[in-house]
């Protein structure tokens, strides 16, 4: 009895630690990844919706729409790992009960629950892997445990009487059929059979989210490290254009050219990239430009919805002033749980008309647009912020003096002042008036600059070392065609 107590509290301990170890996995690890999911996702429990997004019959629908409605609690923390934990626990036990019933030595049970664990969870981390997907796997191995039972039932004569018996294993072959023959067995060979969890793709995604969250001093702090991946590089400005400093250490990243203030709306991006762009746009007021890369990233999502894009043209709508397209977003997002309280205070919000009209942003013409909305509210600081680096890295300094006259330049920030110095030394006539927006030590490294540059005969590799995070070396080595 002793021996059987201590084997039962060994193996609650085991199970526990395999649940607690799920758990910090996903939550320590890997949350994003999971809050990632639910973004790209949208439920609505009825049956237009259903039919609509769910192209599956009999149960095997019913395990999708179930494995998605549980996929929308992955909005909340913690939540999304405690649900992936209890499943996969879950599967894990079921698991090893059949092939303890099919005779399996306990050590080799145990190590073929843990394997089976740890393979799911790999497979979660697929962007577009489906939580139905692992619950047909806990149906699998329901229907594996059957079949073992039965297998078990037909070896033990003296186990029940006949009749008993027989009932138990007509029940147990009905289970097994339903299981496998209403679920189909195609659920888990479309989904894929393997995937990595890739921390660099978890980093990616935490910077996503916290844009998704408005928390900008998390985005600049987890983007910062990652510079060299292009959607980081991009929220890294973004996060400081919010705060009032894109221009601050803006000759300290990997530039390339003005691909790092935009991210491109064209044929060749994925979702990640067209909800990534709508951000930017948002941000300075363009609405058509942030409409157009929110639709598209919900036509190439995995599901071709998402709470977070549908959220978003809620949002431009609003912000137009057109009740009617907003509402048109909003009462869908009041009947999901996890947005309905959002959707109903934003019902209760009166709009105002925008007096902006709405221009499409095409490749090549942001100066433009930027302009454009400078026209209509002089007092946008980030358009203001994103048109000055944006002529500063195109190394357009015309256009830099042009829209510095026209709409005026925040104060304090070493890039604009290094550019001013060019423009003087190019045109002495705008002196006068640059000349009192430039700081005393800006000048003096410009002197110094210009110095080093003539004893080094305009070795870039001899100046690096002392000026490659200015504006002159940017301006002077940085290749035009890179832009």
């Amino acid at each position: 009895m002793k021996l059987k107590s201590h084997s039962s509290i060994l193996g609650m301990a085991l199970t526990l630690l395999a649940a607690v170890s799920v758990f910090a996995f996903f939550e320590l690890l890997f949350p994003y990844t999971l809050r990632h999911k639910e973004q790209t996702m949208f439920l609505l429990l009825n049956d237009t919706w259903i039919d609509l997004h769910y192209r599956d019959l009999g149960l095997q629908k019913c395990i999708a729409v179930a494995g998605d409605w549980l996929m929308q609690l992955f909005y909340y923390p913690y939540i999304g790992a405690l649900i992936v934990s209890v499943v996969l626990t879950t599967i894990g036990i079921v698991l090893y009960h059949a092939a303890r019933r099919l005779h399996a030595p306990k050590w080799i049970a145990g190590l073929l629950s843990a394997l089976a664990m740890a393979w799911e969870s790999c497979r979660i981390c697929g962007e577009d892997y489906p939580l139905g997907s692992t619950l047909q796997l806990l149906l699998w191995t329901v229907a594996l445990w059957s079949i073992a039972r039965m297998l078990q039932s037909w070896r033990n004569t003296e186990a029940a009487p006949l009749t008993n018996k027989r009932m138990q294993i007509a029940a147990l072959i009905a289970v097994l059929l339903s299981s496998l023959t209403f679920s189909g067995f195609t659920l888990l060979p479309k989904a894929k059979w393997w995937s990595s969890p890739r921390h660099d793709i978890e980093k990616l995604y935490a910077i996503d989210s916290n844009a998704y969250y408005g928390d900008w001093q998390k985005v600049e702090e987890l983007s910062y490290p990652m510079l060299d991946y292009p959607i980081a590089q991009y929220y890294h400005n973004l996060a400081k254009a919010y705060q009032g400093r894109l221009a601050d250490g803006l000759m300290n990243q990997p530039i390339r050219g003005t691909s790092r203030l935009f991210m491109p709306v064209d044929k060749d991006g994925n979702h990640v990239q067209f909800t990534a762009a709508n951000e930017a746009w948002w941000a300075i007021g363009e609405m058509t430009t942030a409409e157009h890369a929110t639709i598209l990233g919900m036509i190439f999502a995995p599901r071709h919805t998402g709470s977070r894009n549908m959220r978003r043209l809620a949002q431009i709508a609003m912000r137009r002033g057109d009740k009617d397209g907003s509402m048109k977003y909003l009462r869908l997002l009041a009947q999901n749980p996890v947005h309905s309280s959002w959707a109903k205070k934003q019902m209760q919000k009166e709009l105002q008309e925008m007096t902006l009209p709405d221009t499409l942003s095409l490749s090549g013409e942001h100066s433009a647009t930027l302009r454009n909305l400078l026209n209509h509210n002089p007092k946008n600081l980030i358009a203001l912020d994103y048109l000055l680096c944006y002529d500063l890295l195109s190394h357009n300094l015309q256009g830099f003096t042009d829209d510095v006259m026209r709409y005026g330049c925040p104060k304090g920030h070493r890039l604009y002042e290094e550019a001013m110095l060019v423009v003087m030394q190019v045109n002495p006539d705008m002196r006068e008036q640059l000349k009192p927006m430039v700081a005393e030590s800006t000048y003096r490294d410009f002197v110094r600059f210009n110095q080093t540059f003539e004893q080094s005969k305009g070795n870039g590799k001899m100046m690096y070392s002392q000026f490659h995070n200015t504006y002159w070396y940017y301006l002077q080595f940085h290749v035009i065609s890179d832009i």
